[in-house]
């Protein structure tokens, strides 16, 4: 009766042997890679928020200028243009950008309550003068201004 069994040489038993190490470490070569990835992309994730602590005063409200501490209010920063293009014409009205602009944010200041409102500049301007400064800190609109300039 036959089995069915196959007979292989030492050599071809040696051979596949070896190549069944080599696969097996490759798997954990492999695996091992991933893991490190893994770690690293973990440990990457937890410490990306060690640097944001700087601008943390952006994102939560302080007391207002009565020292109301309840009421949560909005941190708002609006961003004006100042740069050289604000001073073209918009087409049909006669009004430069940059008269637009200040006409809108009267508007939009005059009408909000209970938030906390900055203001800063943008300038894309010469070499070195790119960015802006923030011309009026985020505080209570309703707030007294002259708690705030000057700062």
């Amino acid at each position: 009766m036959r089995t069915g069994r196959i007979t292989t040489s030492p050599s071809t038993t040696r051979r596949i042997l070896k190549e069944e190490k080599l696969l097996m470490m490759l798997v954990i070569k492999t695996i091992s890679k991933r893991l490190t990835l893994l770690s690293l992309s973990f440990a990457l994730v937890l410490g990306s928020n060690v640097g944001r602590a700087d601008d943390i005063e952006i994102y939560f409200n302080s007391a207002d200028a009565a020292n109301n501490t309840d009421i949560i209010r909005s941190n708002v920063l609006f961003i004006l243009d100042s740069s050289g293009s604000m001073r073209a014409a918009i087409p049909g009205t006669g009004l430069r950008r940059i008269d637009a602009l200040k006409d809108a944010m009267e508007v939009v200041l005059n009408s909000i309550r209970d938030v906390n409102v900055g203001l800063m500049r943008f300038n894309q301007g010469d070499s070195g003068r790119e960015g802006g400064p923030v011309i009026f800190p985020i505080k209570n609109i309703d707030g007294n201004i002259n708690d705030v300039v000057g700062d």
